[in-house]
């Protein structure tokens, strides 16, 4: 059963500021929509294959590996929340892109 995509605040943001920086950084849009178009490609894979996913420290948080990011999600009996997007390059511990 394919379950609906839910994208938290908290991701959203994410995802803004990493296309924010790539864009700033390219002077271009084009990586910035290649990389839209991955992150909502791997959370409609999660929602049509839910056991995707290496479970985290948290139990009911799953991690799918896209290039270079972290999705982090959970799954409930209605939806799939997509939670946060954690760029696997940046070290543990620092804020978010410096613009």
């Amino acid at each position: 059963m394919v379950k609906p995509i839910i994208w938290s605040n908290r991701a959203l943001e994410n995802k803004l500021s990493i296309l924010k920086y790539w864009f700033i950084r390219n002077k271009s849009n084009v990586y910035c929509i290649k990389l839209d178009k991955l992150f909502d490609k791997a959370a409609l894979t999660i929602s049509h294959n839910t056991s995707l996913g290496r479970p985290t420290d948290n139990p009911s948080v799953k991690r799918i590996v896209v290039e270079h990011y972290s999705i982090f999600f959970t799954e409930s009996e209605v939806a799939i929340e997509i939670l946060h997007i954690w760029d696997n390059r940046r070290k543990q511990g620092t804020s978010a892109y410096r613009l």
